[in-house]
């Protein structure tokens, strides 16, 4: 279960970035649209937080149904890599 756990959290942290730079967010805005402050968005960047689930939800709504689907579309194909015994890709 951890790997997964750890997996979900650089799946996230790579797809956050990703919006929040192609969005033009500073950290501290971004942290603002999730409800947290930018002290845990900012640990969440670096890997040393993951998103509880309420700040989860709140990031899911920021994003266009295709985009939610392609976020869990590219999680599945990451767990499927790992089961496969190989080492999961970054998005």
């Amino acid at each position: 279960m951890r790997e997964y756990k750890e997996i979900f959290k650089q799946h996230v942290q790579v797809v956050a970035i990703q919006y929040r730079i192609g969005h033009g967010l500073t950290q501290e805005a971004m942290a603002e649209l999730l409800h947290i402050s930018p002290r845990a968005y900012c640990a969440m960047e670096n890997g040393d937080y993951s998103f509880s689930a309420t700040t989860f939800a709140f990031f899911l709504l920021l994003l266009p149904p295709e985009e939610v689907s392609r976020f869990l579309i590219q999680f599945g194909n990451l767990i499927e890599q790992m089961e496969m015994g190989n080492e999961p890709l970054p998005v």
